[in-house]
């Protein structure tokens, strides 16, 4: 029985990654039309017998899967591992995790390019992560805390021995680690400690190369507040007197404070000083914690394109890195210059685009809208959603749809939402080129852009 519990919770905690949004496990590539293309539609790359069976490249080897078996397929479509595994992950560093379920060999094992086997591995599943594997044993006796997690190095060495309720990376050589009591650490390769678990979130920002932590600090003078009865409202008061309590701070990858943990907030964007709030005001914080920004405004957002984005009595505008006004408050919202020149505003209630010098590109005159990406931008009224280029020219128009992503190739996920006779919603997705021409029509469950250009279906 507790074999079966096992391949049941395996198989659900790996259906991310084996069965992709909108695949069914029956389901073929002939059924869904394609499951990868290039930019240019007319490019199938995986012929009618192959579902994907993972949405990740690794190494220039996909996971493809026929009859219930995964193997490996180059991306010109090309078998180079014949499906053979119960379950596969992606290629890196010269292996791969598989697993067969069945009969003794129970464990997950690596295999090289050519599909050999190079080791076995010693827990229940195992998962690349970061330069490492993660691996993960069950203990059924220990419920709820069910599955430990730890490290292994590329070659199944086991570093850190399961051990921590979970486990992800931060680095290829870092890793968040959360302790039983749900609080959270970082390891790094060889298993040592860099922050201890006791933090309510761990993160790494990669733009200044630090850690950033929250932490709870109870008030020690507090009247302890009597529990609910109610389970739920128990959780919740929990949960409320947790956050009351918690600061944010950033620290080096030695563990050591750079930005104190004393702040409401705190957030570096890709230019120039931290965002913090403190005491219910906005300030902003260089790289040492020293105070650039005085915390004296009602909002602040990140530099972007030379500018903050403030707000003054209730409303926002523009000013430069000397706090010289350049675009007056006027606007009821306001958001940071996107990598195109041109911020997201809206006024009376509707949503325009302006330059830096504060002139309406788009005029504000729509209920929604998307910000620009890859130089372009979306905005509706509910009748239809209107693609934009960064000088405000219209260039194509869509039925009322909602808007995903651009791709730096020009291509934008779209979707609309349909209720089926049982009323149930049903999310249905598309494709357009930068000219608004079909590549895929609405007839998707999931379509993925991926970094690498390509796209699965």
């Amino acid at each position: 029985m507790k074999k079966l519990l096992l391949l049941a919770v395996i198989a659900a905690l790996l259906l991310s990654c084996a069965v992709p949004s909108g695949i069914s496990a029956a389901e073929t590539v002939t059924e869904a039309s394609a499951r990868l293309v290039q930019p240019s539609p007319e490019k199938l790359k995986f012929k009618q017998q192959y579902e994907i069976a993972c949405s990740e490249v690794g190494e220039g080897l996909i996971v493809v899967r026929k009859n219930g078996l995964c193997g490996y397929a180059d991306l010109d479509g090309n078998i180079v591992i014949p499906p053979q595994f119960e379950n596969a992950e992606p290629f890196k560093n010269g292996v791969a995790v598989v697993n067969n379920y069945a009969g003794d060999d129970e464990h997950p094992y690596l295999i090289g390019r050519d599909g050999s086997k190079i080791a076995d591995l010693d827990c229940s599943v195992a998962k690349p992560c970061g330069s490492m594997l993660s691996i993960w044993t069950y203990n059924w006796d220990n419920i709820p805390s069910v599955m430990s997690f730890g490290l292994a190095a590329p070659d199944g060495t086991v570093v850190v021995p399961p051990q921590y309720d979970s486990l992800f990376p931060l680095t290829d050589t870092l890793f968040r680690v959360q302790s039983a009591d749900s609080l959270w650490g970082v390891i790094d390769a060889s298993g040592k400690v860099i922050l201890p678990p006791e933090y309510e979130s761990v993160s790494y920002n990669e733009t200044v190369g630090l850690l950033h932590a929250e932490k709870s600090f109870p008030d020690p003078d507090a009247t302890p507040a009597v529990p609910p009865e109610d389970e739920l409202q128990a959780f919740r008061q929990e949960w409320l007197d947790t956050w009351e309590n918690t600061k944010a701070g950033f620290l080096d990858l030695d563990g050591n404070p750079v930005i104190p943990l004393e702040y409401d907030t705190v957030v570096f964007g890709e230019e120039g000083p931290a965002i913090a709030v403190k005491d219910g005001k906005y300030g902003g914080l260089d790289r040492n914690g020293n105070t650039v920004i005085p915390f004296e405004y009602e909002w602040l957002g990140c530099r972007s394109g030379g500018l903050y984005a403030y707000m003054e009595n209730g409303l926002c505008g523009y000013m430069d890195e000397n706090r010289v006004t350049v675009i007056p408050p006027k606007y009821e919202n306001a958001r940071v210059f996107s990598k195109d020149g041109l911020a997201r505003v809206r006024k009376d209630g509707l949503w325009g685009f302006i330059d830096r010098e504060g002139n309406e590109v788009i005029p504000c005159e729509w209920p929604e809208s998307v910000a620009f990406s890859h130089g372009l931008a979306f905005a509706g009224d509910g009748t239809k959603t209107v693609c934009f280029d960064t000088s405000g020219q219209v260039l194509f128009e869509l039925p009322p749809v909602r808007i995903v992503e651009t791709s730096k190739n020009g291509l934008t996920v779209y979707y609309e939402i349909h209720t089926d006779e049982d009323g149930q919603r049903i999310w249905k997705y598309g494709l357009v080129d930068r000219a608004g021409n079909e590549i895929l029509p609405l007839a998707y469950h999931d379509i993925t852009l991926w970094q690498n250009g390509w796209l699965s279906m």
